[in-house]
């Protein structure tokens, strides 16, 4: 399944190396996703947020998810777009968000990109707005105070927390 993919990105954003992403992921997601294959795309996106955070080239993060995962990022936005189907498979709904980041103008228009692919876009585009905001390193103001009009007080207070502790952890 694919919930675990969409549930870690704290943890590309958290963490200060791959290793200690794979352990986080670990602990996340193994109470409700078991299969090697949940485990690998939900280390990946984790490790496409740690690492675009960290300004890795993007030719660079293409052969590492290649070597290391076996994932073509290569396919034209357009042929995924006209090939897609909707499945919940793990991998194949990380794939399209991370293409549809990588072949880009803009965070918008990577949330564009994941719109367009139909399916499960609530999914694929959750995964592809937490990979943007890494790799384009922010998500406009606009859009920002727009998703923030809906979370109740709660919900804002923890996501300060949240930065405050990355930032302090990362200082």
């Amino acid at each position: 399944g694919n919930g675990g993919v969409m549930r870690v990105s704290p943890i590309g954003w958290y963490a200060t190396t791959i290793e200690e992403i794979k352990e986080l992921v670990d602990k996340a997601i193994s109470p409700t996703h078991n299969s090697d294959e949940a485990k690998e795309a939900a280390e990946v996106c984790a490790i496409s947020i740690f690492m675009f955070r960290n300004n890795i080239a993007k030719k660079t993060f293409i052969k590492y998810m290649k070597d290391n995962y076996k994932y073509d990022l290569n396919e034209s936005i357009d042929k995924l777009r006209e090939e897609y189907k909707y499945t919940t498979d793990a991998k194949e709904t990380l794939r399209p968000a991370l293409i549809s980041v990588l072949q880009s103008e803009n965070f918008e228009d990577a949330i564009r990109n994941a719109v367009s692919l139909g399916g499960d876009t609530d999914t694929i585009t959750s995964i592809c707005a937490s990979i943007a905001e890494a790799y384009y390193q922010e998500v406009p103001n606009s859009l920002v105070k727009e998703a923030k009009s809906y979370l109740p007080k709660y919900f804002k207070d923890l996501v300060g927390r949240f930065k405050r502790i990355v930032s302090e952890k990362h200082n």
